[in-house]
């Protein structure tokens, strides 16, 4: 519920707000109006100012928020859905997307020259087959599971044409953001097709050509929410930078001192908007970024720019509840993984079953109260989940200490009755000899 009051003075009451698929206001509900000069007035004057005034009142709100656009998210989880195509796979922001509160993110194998590349990796035609199993299959599909596409080292050769007619549509018509990261296969894509279908909703030209290879260091270009949000004196180099130019439409938020293309910008096309992160954020030009503490941040507020979310403030405290969340999601593993291991031993768990439900539910609120941007609460509920999971492994290791005493009592009587049988028989039979009898001699004939 909101509350507005006119030029007169009176307090108009709006119950509820509908936005469109893109953000955009369509409805506005005005249930009630009462003055607030001194006095009370009565009831017939106060009806005939929700008539007289929900009119005007309803034309300036619709006027203040002409310009406004609600963030693009999912409405029932208010989570940001993301769809990661290209380099997923490897060392990249897929993990730190995942483990975020505020995020879901696909990974879906794209990247034809990371072939061979890292521990992990597909052939082509297996990531074909990835394309056609995960990448949306219909484009309401795609406009109800995702919200951001992140084109990072992503091969165009893996995309059929609808796929790009959809991208199109999804961004001017309905809101959808797209981010498209540098790396050899993006932008003008030195080894692979260049993203020319794409390249008049970005918010840069493509200059083909191999990338520049120079290290560099990141400056904010404006005064935006973004560039505000991180303490960029402690970001440390970029290596290498794909050729682009900037278009005038653009929005210039990062330049660097050491190379002349813009490393980071955005642009609104239509309902939507892209942001084009010149350099490759993962191995290679982007090894130190991946090192730096705000990494994780970097890249969430990224994802938050491009579909218009709010931008938090608070580094410390937004870096602080990302980490803790990202241990706090490894020690619950840790506890799942032991209760699994005390129970195959027939140990009795359900005491610690009942308080890990406990503490998924915990972190289920946590969770929620980040997403609503209530990141004290949520500091607050996450610390009291840390020592509750500390208290559960501490339990568990009691558990599994009493459960392999029986399994070490039983190795042991096992091994030493084994033991016992083995010295008895050795002692019967070559000590006492009691298998053996004495002759009389030991010779069977004598000399002629």
């Amino acid at each position: 519920m909101k509350i507005l009051k006119d030029l007169k003075g009176n307090q108009n009451i709006v119950t509820s707000i509908a936005t469109g698929p893109s953000g955009r206001v369509s409805k506005i509900t005005i249930t009630g109006c009462q003055t607030l000069s001194e006095g009370a007035a009565d009831h017939t004057r106060s009806e005939r100012s929700v008539r007289a005034l929900a009119l005007p009142v309803l034309l300036m709100f619709l006027l203040s928020l002409s310009s406004i656009q609600a963030g693009r998210r999912d409405p029932e989880t208010f989570r940001v859905r993301i769809l990661y195509i290209g380099d997923g796979w490897g060392p990249s922001p897929v993990p730190k997307f995942q483990v975020d509160p505020a995020f879901t993110c696909l990974s879906i194998p794209a990247s034809q020259f990371h072939v061979g590349h890292g521990v992990t990796t597909f052939d082509i035609p297996t990531m074909r087959r990835f394309v056609r199993l995960y990448m949306p299959r219909t484009f309401d599909s795609l406009l109800e599971g995702s919200d951001l596409l992140i084109f990072s080292d992503a091969n165009v050769a893996f995309m059929g044409n609808d796929h790009l007619r959809w991208f199109r549509e999804a961004l001017l018509e309905h809101g959808l953001g797209i981010v498209m990261v540098g790396g050899l296969e993006t932008f003008g894509a030195p080894r692979a097709l260049p993203w020319t279908p794409l390249e008049d909703l970005l918010p840069v030209d493509f200059v083909m050509g191999p990338p520049v290879q120079r290290s560099f260091k990141l400056r904010t270009a404006i005064e935006h929410p973004f560039t505000e949000s991180l303490p960029w004196n402690t970001m440390p180099y970029f290596h290498s930078t794909n050729k682009v130019t900037l278009k005038q439409s653009a929005t210039l938020l990062m330049t660097s001192d050491q190379i002349t293309q813009p490393p980071l910008s955005y642009a609104d096309f239509g309902e939507g908007r892209s942001v084009a992160h010149s350099m490759d954020w993962t191995p290679g030009a982007g090894r130190d970024v991946m090192e730096w503490e705000y990494y994780p941040d970097y890249v969430a507020n990224i994802a938050f720019l491009a579909t218009r979310n709010e931008i938090p403030q608070d580094a410390e405290l937004l870096h602080e509840l990302r980490v803790n969340f990202w241990t706090t999601t490894s020690r619950l593993t840790i506890v799942v993984d032991t209760l699994g291991f005390v129970e195959r031993f027939g140990a009795n768990t359900r005491d610690v079953e009942d308080r890990l439900g406990e503490v998924t539910e915990m972190i289920t609120r946590a969770e929620e109260l980040y997403i609503e941007q209530e990141y004290q609460g949520s500091r607050e509920l996450i610390y009291g989940i840390d020592e509750l999971i500390i208290d559960l492994n501490e339990e568990e290791i009691d558990l599994k200490d009493r459960a392999l005493f029986w399994v070490y009592l039983t190795e042991w009587t096992v091994t030493t009755g084994a033991a016992l049988l083995a010295g008895s028989v050795l002692w019967s039979l070559m000590v006492r000899r009691r298998l053996y009898r004495e002759v009389g001699t030991t010779r069977t004939g004598t000399k002629s």
